[in-house]
C-alpha cells in the first residue's frame, strides 16, 4: 500500500514534468512528442539527437517524455477512489458521487479560464476561445470535441475547421477524468470477493484491446487517445492498487529495477505504433517507482509541490500564454529564462490564488463544499 506521502510526493513529481512539457514542447526546435498521435519522425529524431547532444538535453527530455507523467494522476484518482469509499467507508451514491465530481472540477477550471479569457483579451484585444469551447469545458467535454475533430480529419482526409477553439488546450485532461469517474460510479456496486479482482482486471484489458484496436491515423484512434480508454490502463492499476496492493510488495530493491526497465519499454514502445499504443502502462509503473525511491529532501520538495498540485495544474497555462507572447517578441532565444520566468510566474500565480483563498471561493460556491 502506498503511503499518503508517496503519493502526493507522485502528485508532485507528475505535475512538475507535465508543467515543463506543456512549455517545452513549444519551442520550435525541440523534439515533439507523440501524445494524441504516433510520430516515429520525431522518434528517429530523437535517437538522432542522442548522438549530437546539446544545451538543449532538458528541453527536448522534457518536450518527448514529459506527458508520460500524466498517467500518474489517472492511477491516483483510481487509488484514491478505493481508498476513500472501498477502504475508508464514506457513504457512495452513484448519481450523486458523478454530479459531486463534475461541479469539483468545475470549481477547480472555471475561474482559471476566465482568467485566461480576461488575460488574452487586455494583452490582444481578442481571445482564442470560442463561445462552444468554453461550454465544453466547463460541461467537462472538450476531450470528446478534440476526439471528434481528429475522427472527423481522419474521415475526410484533411484537416476540416470545424470553428470550435478549446484553449487552454490541457485542460482536456478534466473531462476524460470526469468519463473516469462515471465508469467508476456504474462498477462501484459489483463489490464482491471476486468482483473486486477481476472488474478492475477487465477494466485495464478492455483499456488495452480499445487502444490496440484502431490503426494508426483512424477515426477510431483519434478518439480513444482522447477520452477515457487512454486512461483505463492507469486507473484501472490504480484499482488494483489500491485494493490489493501490499507494502512489502514494492520494495525499495524492486521499485529500482522496475524503474530503468519501464523506461527502457517508453524509449523502445516510441518506436512502434502498437507498443506505443499502451505506453502508458509502463508511464504509470515509472511514477510509481519514483515515488517509492523518494526520500528526504527530495521527497519533501515534491510532497509541498504535490499539495498543490490542483493548482499548478490549472494555473500554469494560464501563465503559459503570456511568457510565450512576451518571449517570442523580445527574447525568443533565451530558452532557459523563458521556462524560469514560466516557474516563476506559475508559482507566485498559485502563491497569490492561496493568499486571496480563490480557490476556497470556487470550492464553496460552485462544488458546495463548506470552507471556512
Amino acid at each position: 500500500m502506498l503511503t499518503k506521502q508517496q503519493c502526493t510526493a507522485m502528485r508532485g513529481l507528475a505535475i512538475v514534468c507535465i508543467m515543463l512539457h506543456n512549455y517545452c514542447h513549444v519551442f520550435s526546435f525541440a523534439i515533439k512528442e507523440s501524445e494524441f498521435d504516433w510520430a516515429i519522425d520525431q522518434t528517429r529524431r530523437w535517437g538522432d539527437y542522442l548522438h549530437n547532444i546539446d544545451g538543449n538535453f532538458f528541453v527536448h527530455v522534457m518536450s518527448f517524455f514529459g506527458f508520460y507523467f500524466l498517467p500518474a494522476f489517472m492511477f491516483l484518482g483510481g487509488y484514491g477512489l478505493v481508498r476513500k469509499y472501498e477502504v475508508g467507508g464514506a457513504p457512495f451514491k452513484a448519481g450523486k458521487f458523478v454530479v459531486k465530481s463534475w461541479r469539483k472540477l468545475l470549481a477547480l477550471v472555471l475561474l482559471p479560464q476566465l482568467i485566461f479569457v480576461a488575460l488574452q483579451l487586455s494583452m490582444t484585444g481578442h481571445t482564442s476561445c470560442t463561445p462552444q469551447g468554453l461550454l465544453a469545458q466547463f460541461a467537462m467535454a472538450s476531450n470528446f470535441l478534440i476526439g471528434c475533430q481528429s475522427a472527423t480529419n481522419a474521415l475526410m482526409g484533411t484537416h476540416l475547421d470545424l470553428g470550435i477553439r478549446i484553449m487552454p488546450f490541457v485542460y482536456w485532461y478534466l473531462g476524460m477524468m470526469m468519463e473516469l469517474y462515471i465508469i467508476y460510479a456504474l462498477i462501484h456496486r459489483f463489490q464482491g470477493r471476486k468482483a473486486r479482482l477481476w472488474v478492475p482486471i477487465g477494466i485495464v484489458v478492455t483499456g488495452m484491446v480499445l487502444l490496440l484496436s484502431f490503426p494508426q491515423g483512424s477515426a477510431g484512434a483519434g478518439i480513444m487517445r482522447c477520452n477515457a480508454p487512454v486512461g483505463l490502463i492507469p486507473f484501472g492499476l490504480g484499482l488494483l492498487a489500491g485494493r490489493f496492493g501490499k507494502a512489502q510488495w514494492l520494495t525499495t530493491r524492486r521499485a529500482a529495477l522496475l524503474l530503468p526497465l519501464s523506461i527502457i519499454a517508453i524509449v523502445a514502445g516510441s518506436y512502434n505504433y502498437w507498443m506505443w499504443s499502451i505506453n502508458y502502462l509502463w508511464g504509470t509503473v515509472m511514477v510509481v517507482c519514483c515515488g517509492v525511491l523518494m526520500r528526504g529532501i527530495t521527497l519533501r520538495a515534491f510532497v509541498k509541490v504535490g499539495e498543490v498540485s490542483a493548482l499548478v495544474y490549472i494555473l500554469h497555462p494560464v501563465m503559459r500564454w503570456p511568457v510565450i507572447q512576451i518571449s517570442a517578441r523580445y527574447f525568443p532565444q533565451w530558452t532557459y529564462s523563458q521556462l524560469a520566468a514560466y516557474v516563476l510566474l506559475t508559482a507566485l500565480a498559485v502563491i497569490l490564488y492561496r493568499l486571496l483563498k480563490l480557490d476556497r471561493l470556487s470550492s464553496r460556491f460552485i462544488a458546495g463544499n463548506k470552507t471556512k
